[in-house]
């Protein structure tokens, strides 16, 4: 069995929560939603994935594709999955939806900001 999969579930349900401070992650049951605060706590969903290092995969995470390209990990309710999509692109131009192509998170959008800036090396003009 996977080891992100639960008995009766696809994958574990888990969420992580940026608090401004930094993350917490913790298990569905153990999320205590009273504890948040709604103006500043941004709750972020596990995706079932773990990338080459065995690092889980959640929503707002920068990855790194296999084809080197990357892209922000998102929900999309169009597709109704997660998507990536790609840095450098509009919001429609370029997304994918996530599978076993994500190669490795190298960042979120809150703590690397800066990795939204960068253009992304297979985007040609």
């Amino acid at each position: 069995m996977n080891k992100n999969t639960k008995q009766g579930l696809g994958r574990e349900i888990k969420f992580r929560v940026w608090c401004h401070e930094g993350f917490m992650t913790t298990p569905y049951k153990d999320l205590k939603v009273s504890e948040l605060n709604s103006n500043k706590d941004i709750v972020q969903q596990f995706i079932g994935l773990t990338d080459k290092n065995g690092i889980e995969v959640y929503e707002g995470d920068i990855v790194k594709m296999t084809d080197g390209s990357q892209g922000i990990v998102e929900y999309s309710t169009e597709f109704v999955a997660y998507t990536v999509k790609e840095l450098g692109f509009t919001k429609h131009d370029n997304t994918a939806a996530v599978n076993k192509d994500i190669d490795e998170v190298i960042g979120n959008i809150y703590e690397n900001p800066e990795l939204l800036k960068q253009e992304n090396p297979d985007v040609h003009s």
